[in-house]
């Protein structure tokens, strides 16, 4: 959750961003209990360990742009209590954006 917040705060404008944020607001968020008083009762995961596969340079084309340097990060991690339910790898896709990258998809 802490990588979607990043990229939450991180909103540049991209159609493919945005497509990434709105998805990630349908799956990921709606299932968080609403905390704004403090008396959230759900128990959210905690990550114990986190790998990183395999970095590799791709070709990735969003809408009319291409970026021929763009990175698939392929990720592990564990939880701290048995989460059987969620999900324990990715595949996530870095595209440049000025002098920054960007994640603009995970799968």
């Amino acid at each position: 959750l802490v990588l979607l917040d990043r990229i939450f705060a991180a909103r540049h404008g991209w159609l493919v961003g945005i497509n990434f944020l709105l998805n990630a607001e349908d799956t990921y968020y709606k299932y968080v209990e609403n905390n704004v008083d403090g008396k959230r009762t759900q128990v959210l995961p905690e990550v114990d360990k986190v790998k990183v596969e395999s970095v590799e340079k791709q070709e990735f084309t969003y809408g009319d742009n291409t970026d021929s340097d763009a990175y698939l990060v392929k990720v592990n991690w564990s939880y701290k209590n048995d989460m059987d339910d969620y999900q324990t790898n990715a595949d996530m896709i870095f595209v440049h954006q000025d002098k920054k990258l960007v994640l603009v998809e995970l799968k």
